[in-house]
This record gives C-alpha cells, sequence and structure tokens, in this order.
C-alpha cells in the first residue's frame, strides 16, 4: 500500500460545474415531507469531526484525514420516513450507492464539508462529499446532491464507476 501525503487529484470528466448559489441537497423518497436545503443552511446544522486512515482501491492510503461536516443521522432525523423505509440512497449524477439504514446512520458516517479545516474544494468533492470510513473508497460519494429513502437498494452504479476508471470493471 503507498502512502500519500494528501489526497490525489485526478482528471475527472464527471465532476459538475457547480453554482454555489443554485447548488442545494434533496431528502426524499420515502419521506412524508422531501427537504430542500442550501449549502449555508447545511453548514448552520450541528458539526461534526472525524479523523480516519482513507484507503483506495487503487493500492493508496492518506492517513489522519480530517473531515467535517454533519452526520447522516442528524439529516434523517430532519424528516420522518415512512415506516417501509430500510435503506438510503447517495445521489451524486449518474454516481449511485445505497446504504442500509443503520450502516448510513452510524456516528462515523457524515456529508463532510471541510477537509482538513478547509472547505472541500470541488476535485474533492466539495461542496458535499460522503465519507464512510467503514466502507470501500468509492462509496464515498463526491459532490453529494440527494439522499433518497427507500426500501430497497438502488442498482448502485457506483462500484463499477470507480473499478471501471482503474480497469477493474464488473467483477
Amino acid at each position: 500500500m503507498k502512502k500519500l501525503d494528501r489526497l490525489p487529484v485526478f482528471s475527472n470528466k464527471s465532476m459538475p460545474e457547480q453554482d454555489p448559489q443554485a447548488w442545494r441537497l434533496v431528502i426524499d423518497g420515502l419521506v412524508r415531507a422531501p427537504i430542500n436545503l442550501t449549502i449555508d443552511a447545511v453548514l448552520a446544522l450541528p458539526r461534526t469531526a472525524l479523523t480516519s486512515d482513507f484507503t483506495c482501491v487503487e493500492g493508496w492510503t492518506v492517513e489522519d484525514i480530517t473531515w467535517e461536516g454533519v452526520r447522516v443521522r442528524d439529516l434523517a432525523e430532519m424528516i420522518t420516513a415512512m415506516p417501509e423505509a430500510r435503506f438510503i440512497t447517495f445521489h451524486a449524477g449518474s454516481f449511485v450507492i445505497s446504504l442500509p439504514l443503520e450502516e448510513a446512520t452510524r456516528d462515523n458516517v457524515i456529508l463532510a464539508h471541510h477537509l482538513d479545516g478547509e472547505p472541500i474544494p470541488p476535485e474533492h468533492g466539495g461542496p458535499l462529499r460522503l465519507v464512510t470510513p467503514f466502507a470501500e473508497c468509492f462509496q464515498s460519494v463526491k459532490w453529494v446532491q440527494r439522499l433518497e429513502i427507500t426500501v430497497t437498494d438502488a442498482n448502485d452504479t457506483g462500484r463499477d464507476i470507480a473499478l471501471g476508471r482503474i480497469g477493474r470493471g464488473k467483477q
């Protein structure tokens, strides 16, 4: 495993053009009332810090990265999910990952807006990036724009997109 000093920056054609004034985080699906939050509204929510190593399936790791953001659990508590809800599906364009509610609402799962004390730059997933230290690196979804509460897990595209990028597509 190669140790890096900081997260690498990849030439990424899928990085969205983002207007900070127009950006919204939508939480919908099996909820009584969907919510739509601006980045300022997200930044005003209670903040938590999480320090962990970030290891990628490409064979590298960056030790002791400090992420700051809002717990997914706190966002989930802002909505009333339907009783049949079982998953949260995280959307970032065509990149989709589902996590069971029990996993997504652990204390160490956050939507990070800061990386090592600074706002997360777009190349690392800003304005909002999912951080799941217990999961595969591609589950730490960049550019999150929607949390969909569902009864079944989605057809996750994240794994195939991430592994396809490094030549290890569908296995």
